[in-house]
């Protein structure tokens, strides 16, 4: 029985953070489309790196760094994708990471 209990709960727990994750998502969604439509860049920036934590994704990242050196930071448009050249890196990764090759 007391299994049972700590069962239902670790599941009751996995689900409340698992919403938890949804509604983070989506404000941090709404809060990178309104920095867009206001063209804050460094809120763009805290956006996309929120998403990033929550959600990765090769493709956000090489955004990310492409907005990085497009503002001129290109240590951390660098520290987001890595310097070494992979076969799989996407035409954006490869733009950002070709000036320094």
């Amino acid at each position: 029985m007391k299994k049972l209990l700590a069962l239902l709960l670790l599941v009751g727990s996995m689900q409340l953070s698992a919403q938890e994750n949804t509604n983070l998502l989506k404000h941090y969604e709404a809060y990178y489309k309104q920095m867009k439509t206001q063209g804050d860049v460094q809120g763009i920036i805290n956006a996309m790196t929120h998403l990033n934590v929550l959600e990765p994704s090769e493709a956000r990242k090489d955004t990310l760094a492409y907005i990085y050196m497009s503002e001129g930071k290109y240590s951390q448009a660098l520290n987001t994708i890595g310097v070494e050249r992979k076969l799989d890196d996407s035409d954006i990764a490869i733009e950002v990471k070709v000036p320094f090759h």
